[in-house]
């Protein structure tokens, strides 16, 4: 998966802004497959090892992905105390086709790390994000 630099950055910044809470968003690629666009999520409660979150937050945020004449291809999220890996939760977040990006803040340096499930949703395999 392709991610902008920018949209990198931006991220990474989001989850350092909210050390002690994880975020979570969808994320939109252009034409050319480049993810270019998030779109936070809006949670009722974040904690630092769990978000709470409604399906409707969660759909409005991939409805405005799509409004904006974007395709949406995954998630993002942070785990403020943690590593860039996604948890047994955070798998069934992860729809069809579609890659979750993690932010771990555990370490000095943040990681952001990209997983997609297998054909078999039995297990995550890591995305490269290029």
């Amino acid at each position: 998966m392709e991610l902008t630099t920018h949209l990198r950055d931006a991220l990474l910044a989001l989850a350092q802004a909210n050390p002690d809470d994880e975020i979570l968003g969808v994320l939109g690629a252009d034409g050319a497959g480049r993810v270019v666009a998030h779109e936070a999520v809006g949670l009722t409660e974040s904690h630092p090892d769990h978000a709470v979150f409604t399906v409707d937050a969660l759909d409005t945020a991939r409805q405005s992905i799509t409004d904006a004449g974007r395709a949406v291809v995954g998630i993002y999220h942070s785990h403020p105390h943690g590593f860039a890996r996604p948890s047994e939760r955070d798998r069934l977040l992860i729809g069809e086709g579609e890659v979750m990006v993690v932010i771990g803040l555990r370490s000095h340096t943040p990681e952001i790390t990209g997983w997609r499930l297998t054909a078999d949703r039995y297990r995550v395999v890591e995305e490269p994000l290029t």
